[in-house]
């Protein structure tokens, strides 16, 4: 396991209060488990000091480096450009608000290669409001129904080769980046498999998954990438 070697990508908007507790976290999770790893921020052009906080860490932990967007382009472009620029065998997201447990990070690295593709489900610990676990159900038995598949949950964190991650030819600009690229490993007919991480919930600012653009974004990227698959 010590052998492979592992990018994690912080993709951050706006965390200035976040991004350092998610970066510390990240690094604390994969110490033990990968001896060669590297933990790049994108810095979706913050208008906060989100870049300068996350450029302090790289003065003591010479594995993380920052990429600062010029302009906010969404949580899919900063994704693909982490996947552009990671240079290790394995590929995993950790979240800029920190709301995901290092240690559910931890059991994700620890079952890299067990298949093709790990991906994160929420487990018991959802702590995010009602309104926003129901319009997650909703999310979930759509693409559930479109494309004929059972995933637990579509937008968690995963790991996976990087070399097919930069092959996929990925149309999300905001969150449904996450569910795109493990609808197409799958529909390729990669091998996957599920593990639960805990939700810990972010302990500064408000979550910008779930607003009217977003919704918009989500079922006209779904709609688009229906049509794709299915031809």
């Amino acid at each position: 396991m010590k052998s492979r070697s592992v990018s994690i990508i912080i993709p951050a908007f706006d965390e200035e209060k976040n991004i350092q507790s998610a970066i510390i976290s990240a690094d604390k999770a994969i110490r033990g488990i990968c001896s060669k790893y590297e933990i790049i921020v994108i810095n979706d052009g913050s208008m906060d000091r989100t870049g300068q906080k996350a450029e302090l860490e790289t003065t003591s932990n010479k594995s993380v480096r920052v990429i600062n967007l010029a302009h906010h382009q969404g949580y899919g472009e900063a994704l693909k450009k982490g996947i552009q620029e990671a240079k290790m065998e394995y590929l995993t997201v950790f979240p800029g608000d920190n709301d995901m447990d290092f240690n559910s990070l931890s059991d994700l690295l620890k079952a890299m290669g067990s298949e093709d593709l790990v991906i994160s489900y929420l487990g018991k610990s959802d702590t995010r409001r009602l309104w926003r676990r129901i319009a997650s159900l909703i999310y979930i038995a759509l693409l559930s129904t479109l494309f004929k598949l059972k995933l637990e949950y579509y937008n968690g964190s995963f790991i996976c080769r990087t070399k097919l991650l930069k092959k996929l030819r990925l149309i999300s600009t905001g969150f449904t980046i996450c569910a795109e690229l493990k609808i197409r490993l799958i529909k390729k007919g990669f091998s996957y498999k599920e593990i639960p991480f805990v939700h810990i919930g972010r302990l500064y600012g408000k979550s910008k998954a779930l607003t009217v653009r977003s919704i918009v974004n989500a079922l006209i990227v779904t709609f688009i990438m229906w049509k794709d698959i299915k031809s």
